[in-house]
């Protein structure tokens, strides 16, 4: 199925993400951002990781930019 993997791919790219950021940006933004991974909110952890760089001056890590590109964010 198509759509299945495209949803794997998120999940794996978000929480890739979320591995590289931790103990770099809040950890409630963190917790959060891995709560709506684990529900199948892929924006919204995404919003949330970015959120948490945002307010660190933090660079995007790659991972995460993949997963913006899967969702058509720019």
């Amino acid at each position: 199925m198509k759509f299945t993997k495209h949803y794997q791919t998120l999940e794996r790219l978000l929480g890739t993400a979320a591995k590289e950021l931790e103990g770099a940006i809040d950890s409630k933004a963190l917790k959060e951002a891995l709560g709506y991974l684990e529900d199948g909110e892929y924006g919204l952890s995404y919003e949330c990781l970015l959120a948490g760089l945002k307010k660190r001056g933090l660079p995007v890590p790659a991972s995460l930019a993949k997963a913006a590109k899967k969702m058509d964010i720019s």
